[in-house]
């Protein structure tokens, strides 16, 4: 039985900072539109329009890096075929 190769994990990284970076957009347009002040960054966003395109970007951006770890996660090995006991 062979050794599984191991995978990096830089991607997932990767994938993560982005996710980061995503919620952080999302909770501060959302933040602006619930309170309507900036919270994290003064005088970002400034009105109503930068709130929903921050809180939308965020919401994408988030979903999609999310949505790439989960792909890098269940990925197979090169090689693997699933089937065990056979040599």
């Amino acid at each position: 039985m062979q050794n599984a190769p191991i995978r990096s994990c830089w991607p997932i990284v990767a994938y993560a900072i982005v996710d980061a970076i995503g919620m952080v957009l999302f909770i501060t347009g959302a933040l602006w539109l619930i309170e309507g002040r900036a919270m994290f960054f003064p005088g970002f966003p400034a009105h109503i329009n930068d709130a929903l395109m921050t809180t939308f970007s965020g919401l994408v951006l988030a979903t999609w890096a999310a949505s790439r770890i989960i792909r890098e996660l269940i990925k197979r090995p090169k090689g693997s075929s699933g089937e065990t006991g056979k040599q």
